[in-house]
């Protein structure tokens, strides 16, 4: 049969498939790597990317589900804490990092306690503290409009600072602030504001912002049924378990070879690896790919900041100018042969995430 006989012979589809194709959520969305499963969102829910201004809005809380990577099933959630490697490879993928959240063989954990990596490279490969919450805003009538959002957000951006506001000081005891009803949740007042202007590398104006304390306000109404139908469980739609093998083939760039070993090593059991096993993602940045002054606008930019390949080279960059020096570190030297020592690779000083406080 020729394609033009298949064509045709399948025309009586396009209906159906321009359906399909319509409803198909757009990937590039979410940026490349992200640990949200684009496909399995619902329809219509969007993520949240909050900008200079006042934003109102509520944490909404659920259930969790046998699919939750810490909480037992059908425990009450409103926040889920997760280890992320990010930017891994040359796609920029993402991955909860299997050794810090469940103790299971992790490649990018062996790599790490493998090598006597330089502060910057360490740095740029160990997994950072991601929250991941479902949102109602009220911004505007268009954004209430929206209903259910995602939002992800560094750890120390929100987690922190709600979970010591959460905290009655006299009297003891806990703000609700999850709770859906009147009485005893709050709606969450957070200011970004603009911290002036500075010039950037292609000589345009651009706005330095700085994300301030939040806030709890008091509820005019309980949420509405109509937006707690919206709630998901919310692990159902993370990468919360990502496997050795793909996790090795985004890092390297290749299958790996051989079983997955028990456990990650400690740097002295870990042989190095050959020249071409070095990940081709350990480049170093000295400007920002997004145009934004570099070491100075870090997380100012959140559509940008947020899975920026920069990024850790960017805090580096931060933290020397803020010591005032001239010229970054030089590079480590290899350090000569010592006994080895009890306390292992510098991953043993890290336990795996447990249960929230």
């Amino acid at each position: 049969m020729s394609l033009l006989d298949k064509i045709k012979k399948h025309r009586v589809d396009l209906q159906e498939r321009q359906q399909e194709e319509n409803e198909r959520k757009d990937p590039t969305s979410f940026k490349s790597g992200s640990v949200i499963i684009a496909d399995k969102l619902p329809e219509g829910m969007e993520i949240w990317r909050p900008g200079i201004g006042e934003h109102y809005f509520d944490v909404l809380p659920w259930v969790a589900s046998d699919k939750h990577p810490y909480e037992a099933e059908e425990a009450y959630c409103w926040c889920i804490v997760l280890m992320v490697y990010r930017d891994v490879g040359v796609m920029r993928d993402q991955f909860v990092a299997p050794y810090l959240m469940y103790d299971e063989p992790d490649p990018i954990a062996e790599y790490i306690a493998s090598h006597n990596l330089s502060k910057a490279e360490f740095k740029k490969r160990v997994a950072k503290k991601r929250c991941f919450y479902q949102v109602w805003v009220h911004d505007t009538p268009e954004e209430e409009k929206k209903g259910v959002q995602l939002w992800e957000v560094a750890h120390w951006f929100m987690y922190d600072q709600l979970k010591e506001l959460s905290v009655i000081p006299k009297d003891g005891g806990h703000v609700t602030y999850m709770d859906w009803t009147k009485k005893d949740g709050k709606q969450i007042y957070q200011k970004i504001k603009s911290e002036g202007t500075f010039e950037g590398e292609d000589g345009t104006k651009v706005d330095s912002i700085q994300y301030l304390a939040p806030k709890f306000l008091d509820r005019k109404a309980d949420i509405p049924d109509s937006i707690l139908n919206q709630i998901i469980q919310l692990e159902t739609v993370i990468h919360c378990k990502p496997t050795y093998d793909e996790i090795h083939k985004a890092f390297y760039g290749k299958e790996k070879t051989g079983d997955a070993p028990d456990a990650p090593a400690a740097r002295s059991d870990l042989p190095k690896s050959d020249d071409d096993d070095i990940p081709s993602s350990m480049e170093t940045h000295k400007e920002c790919p997004s145009d934004h002054s570099f070491g100075i606008d870090i997380d100012a930019f959140p559509a940008d900041c947020n899975n920026c390949s920069a990024w850790d080279d960017c805090s580096d960059e931060k933290d020397r100018l803020a010591e005032g020096k001239s010229e970054p570190d030089p590079p480590k030297e290899e350090p000569k042969e010592e006994p080895e020592k009890t306390t292992g690779g510098r991953l043993k000083l890290r336990g795996r995430l447990g249960k929230r406080d």
